[in-house]
């Protein structure tokens, strides 16, 4: 439950000390693995990261969208996936274990080309690229206004210009079911951050009137103090 993990860190963590968000590691499965390759919920993870109160952390490939890689773990080059090499994969998935971490690891994508782009070598490398990197690389996604590089790159400049983002305080909202909503306020200026994390529309009572949107998926409309989102969308608004 995302809402307590962050009701948790708020009381953890009280100014002057921050949390830090972290969705993946070198350590962990890729996010995207993680969700079902909902690129959408991923989107809105990336959201949550850099607008609620804290540091947010990205691991390489998290902005492009990379899955996890196919290396099977008889062949992996983790030694602690060595280890458990001859233990049955229908064991290791029932105990819920990740040992085998080359999936998480694997060249980061830049281009469709040779080796992603990530090396000229003629050579095998070290570790094998992830299956979608032809459609998940950085040169295909630069081009794309919708895709979730486009996105990253418009929270990094959201979180750059916003001072309310990096010092503001945090205030939960009440919500309907799947929908989780933040307030962050600093002197003269409040923002509103609504998630939509369910497969259906969602409305919101909004507590204020709306300024101007400053970075969504297309919420369906805002009519003064409601706001409709669609499935997996998202709204980040300004208050008047």
């Amino acid at each position: 439950d995302l809402r307590k993990v962050i009701e948790k860190y708020e009381t953890n963590f009280q100014d002057p000390y921050l949390p830090v968000y972290v969705l993946g590691n070198h350590d962990r499965k890729r996010v995207l693995s993680r969700v079902g390759g909902n690129i959408n919920l991923a989107k809105l993870l990336a959201v949550l990261i850099f607008t609620v109160r804290g540091i947010p952390v990205t691991y390489y490939g998290e902005e492009i969208g990379m899955m996890e890689g196919n290396s099977p773990i008889k062949t992996c080059l983790d030694p602690v996936g060595q280890r458990y090499k001859n233990v049955p994969s229908f064991l290791l998935n029932a105990l819920d274990l990740y040992v085998n971490r080359d999936g998480c690891r694997t060249p980061m994508q830049w281009d469709p080309g040779k080796n992603a782009g990530f090396s000229e070598t003629d050579g095998k490398l070290w570790m094998p690229l992830a299956l979608n990197y032809l459609e998940q690389n950085v040169e295909k996604l630069e081009s794309n206004s919708g895709s979730i590089l486009s996105l990253y790159k418009d929270l990094l400049r959201l979180r750059k210009s916003s001072p309310v983002l990096i010092t503001g305080d945090l205030k939960l909202l009440e919500t309907p079911a799947d929908v989780l909503a933040y307030e962050r306020e600093i002197p003269g200026e409040k923002i509103g951050i609504f998630l939509n994390f369910s497969e259906s529309n969602k409305c919101i009572e909004l507590k204020g009137s709306v300024d101007r949107i400053l970075n969504s998926i297309h919420p369906d409309e805002i009519i003064s103090d409601k706001i409709y989102l669609p499935p997996y969308g998202f709204a980040v608004i300004q208050y008047k």
